[in-house]
């Protein structure tokens, strides 16, 4: 079955806030919802889930369904939201969220998908290479007494390395991508080694900070824009550290005031000074409203600048060691077929 798109889920989760707004319950907003020819594939995920479901039941019970899986401090988030206005505010911030998540897929493009039919492509001109092509010519050579060229030999020996380190890549691309559950803590660290490290944590932290100025800029409550903005970085590890410091400010209430965001952010090492500095400026002059769009844009030019350069590195990096293998390929199968006037 083909995944909800983000853009769907963004619309969705307005909505959603709008309902709320009106004055509609948790239960019926999402019979409205499932009944409205908004998105068809989430309404056929939806409506199944919706008999089971109380018509009294809270926006943390509706948010629950299996279709939503949001994660853990999002839900917790909602649990304690107690007036209409803050679940709104959070419906409002996953809308957001999800917008940003669209925006990334355009920008990064379809070039995974690209690279996995490269690969694809020369796994199987190499399986028929080793399997069929070589030992035919090796068993000729054999005849007249003669030794492959030492390219066919060390393909022919070494074959099966080959299309095992080709495969292992096809199946680490998606799931460095995707992050699938029960493995995504321990690849989020692995992404954070140094030196690639360093610049996992720059995209991490330019879509923390674009998604922060987005959030601030609808009025979404400093509490939930910070904590939200964190869920956006696509690393939990990085998300952790965040959400470490923002919890430490709530106990201590600096979250209960806009103009504390800057002394926030700063005790976060993580968070770029640049952000912090302008943030701290447009707070002090009371002109935060007005430079949140710039805010935003600066983030937004960083992680547009990011994600392109991993898409180059990507791209360059695997097309080489694709070309490398290929021309192997082609030396493996040739230098013995040039070879064969010698024999006769």
């Amino acid at each position: 079955m083909k995944p909800i798109e983000p853009s769907e889920w963004a619309l969705f989760y307005k909505l959603f806030g709008n309902l709320l707004a009106a004055g509609y319950s948790p239960a019926e907003s999402l019979s409205q919802l499932a009944q409205a020819p908004v998105s068809p594939r989430l309404q056929e995920r939806l409506r199944p889930r919706l008999a089971s479901l109380s018509p009294a039941a809270s926006l943390a019970n509706c948010l629950k369904l299996k279709p939503f899986a949001l994660d853990a401090t999002t839900l917790d988030l909602v649990e304690k939201s107690t007036r209409v206005e803050e679940r709104v505010d959070l419906l409002n911030a996953l809308s957001a969220r999800y917008s940003q998540a669209s925006w990334i897929t355009r920008l990064r493009g379809d070039f995974l998908s690209w690279l996995l039919i490269y690969f694809a492509i020369s796994g199987g001109m190499i399986f028929v290479t080793f399997h069929k092509v070589l030992p035919m010519i090796a068993q000729f050579y054999e005849d007249a007494g003669r030794t492959l060229p030492e390219p066919s030999s060390l393909m022919l020996t070494h074959g099966r390395s080959v299309l095992f380190l080709l495969f292992f890549l096809m199946a680490l691309l998606p799931i460095l991508r995707f992050r699938p559950e029960p493995l995504r803590f321990l690849i989020d660290r692995l992404r954070l080694i140094r030196p690639w490290g360093a610049f996992t944590e720059k995209i991490a932290l330019a879509r923390f900070t674009h998604m922060l100025a987005l959030l601030l800029s609808k009025n979404i409550s400093p509490r939930y824009a910070l904590i939200v903005a964190a869920t956006a970085t696509e690393n939990d590890v990085i998300e952790r550290r965040l959400q470490n410091v923002f919890n430490d400010a709530a106990a201590s209430r600096t979250l209960d005031t806009a103009p504390s965001m800057a002394t926030i952010l700063k005790s976060c090492p993580l968070v770029p000074q640049t952000f912090i500095g302008a943030l701290n400026i447009a707070e002090k002059t009371q002109k935060l409203e007005d430079t949140l769009p710039e805010l935003a844009e600066m983030s937004a030019d960083l992680l547009r600048g990011y994600v392109q350069t991993l898409n180059n590195f990507f791209y360059a990096a695997l097309t080489t060691l694709v070309g490398l293998l290929v021309g192997w390929l082609v030396l493996a199968i040739y230098l013995p077929v040039f070879n064969l006037g010698t024999l006769i």
